[in-house]
């Protein structure tokens, strides 16, 4: 390189235009660049610093912008777009003879999926859009059990995303199309519903326990076709077991969870379906009490643990069939989700703590009421 572009001095040019970012290196340096392209000023610079001398630093800017320096003097140089060399040309491919092995029929063939949420019940192969499905054992596969609601789900599925206010409080978002974390006027941009009913219309999530949920389908927006407003985002529906006319059956489930550093919880919940009428009318009952233990402190009213959340919730559902074909669904959900404390900590007040003057509680009581007359006919429509 040339005497002069060789001297090292300390240099310091900041991202942007890179047009502006080599008048600063000029300066910087002590030497003259110049160019006739005229795109400069549409391509960026990353930046350059260190103790560098012009040849370098100048090199360094123009780093993956498609210009190139020329050396024109000992002080002078000339910005110039970079030449890409042809491409090899690749000879054809040998033809590839494939043995395509016969087809084993399995003795247990895996059961259809089929997806709801389109307004008509259809194979899932045959569904012309993008959705995800959870059923009832995928979701405990994966982990998204009915005691953590929707928060495991989300953690699941790359599409969805939740805003972890808490329970009762999350906002859902699906592939990113959001409209803000905080409840408004407008209707949300990914709406909820619980079989054919939305559970909210601008609020929150209201995070309904997932306990004899038969799956969750997840369907990627816009669907304002089917739904319409609140559903640019997606659609998140919650599919619950309906009411067995045949045969009566019940569970129970509970557990203990644990957490570093925090307090201790657990959850029991139970279900009881009655046929009163064999297939005519029946009832299903489902009552759940979870409690999440808290993990954050407050060092100012030295309190532990102040983010504990209890949830109680039911489902009452009454299943009539009149006649052939035909079903007329009622059911009432209920839940109650209370914190005597939010989920935050603040930077400073130590390892997950903070320092408030006053508690700041959190209490959610929600009802649904749902009536569903469907018709089905022997081609499979309803």
């Amino acid at each position: 390189a040339p005497v002069h572009a060789a001297v090292r001095r300390s240099i310091a040019v900041a991202p942007g235009p890179l047009d502006r970012a080599i008048a600063v290196l000029a300066q910087q340096a002590g030497v003259d660049i110049g160019s006739a392209e005229p795109g400069l000023g549409q391509a960026r610079a990353a930046g350059v610093k260190g103790v560098l001398s012009a040849s370098d630093a100048l090199d360094r800017l123009l780093a993956g912008t498609g210009y190139a320096a020329q050396h024109l003097g000992p002080d002078s140089f000339r910005i110039v777009r970079r030449r890409i060399a042809p491409r090899p040309v690749r000879p054809a491919p040998k033809p590839v003879v494939r043995v395509v092995a016969p087809v084993v029929p399995d003795t247990e063939p895996a059961p259809d999926v089929v997806v709801t949420a389109t307004k008509r019940a259809t194979s899932q192969l045959r569904f012309p859009g993008a959705l995800t499905i959870f059923r009832a054992d995928g979701i405990a596969r994966v982990g998204a059990d009915a005691a953590n609601g929707m928060d495991r789900a989300i953690a699941a599925t790359p599409i969805l995303q939740g805003t972890a206010l808490g329970a009762g409080r999350n906002k859902l978002f699906i592939r990113g199309v959001a409209d803000s974390s905080f409840t408004g006027p407008t209707q949300s941009t990914a709406n909820v519903y619980f079989g054919e009913v939305p559970v909210a219309y601008n609020g929150p999530d209201p995070g309904l326990n997932l306990y004899d949920v038969e799956q969750v389908e997840i369907l990627e927006g816009p669907q304002g076709t089917l739904y319409g407003a609140g559903a640019i985002g997606g659609i998140v529906r919650l599919v619950p077991h309906p009411v067995d006319l045949t045969r009566r059956s019940a569970t129970v489930s509970g557990g203990i969870s644990t957490t570093r550093s925090g307090a201790p919880g657990g959850d029991i919940a139970g279900m009881i379906n009655l046929p009163l009428l064999r297939d005519a009318v029946g009832v299903r009952l489902v009552a759940y009490n979870l409690v999440e233990g808290g993990y954050i402190d407050d060092v100012l009213r030295t309190l532990r643990n102040v983010n504990r959340v209890s949830t109680t919730g039911g489902r009452f559902d009454v299943r009539v069939a009149p006649a052939h074909g035909w079903t007329i669904d009622a059911g009432i959900v209920a839940q109650h989700v209370s914190a005597p404390d939010l989920q935050y900590a603040e930077r400073g007040a130590g390892s997950l703590a903070r320092a408030s003057l006053l508690a700041q509680p959190f209490e959610q009581q929600y009802l649904l009421g749902r009536i569903v007359v469907d018709r089905r006919w022997e081609d499979g429509l309803h």
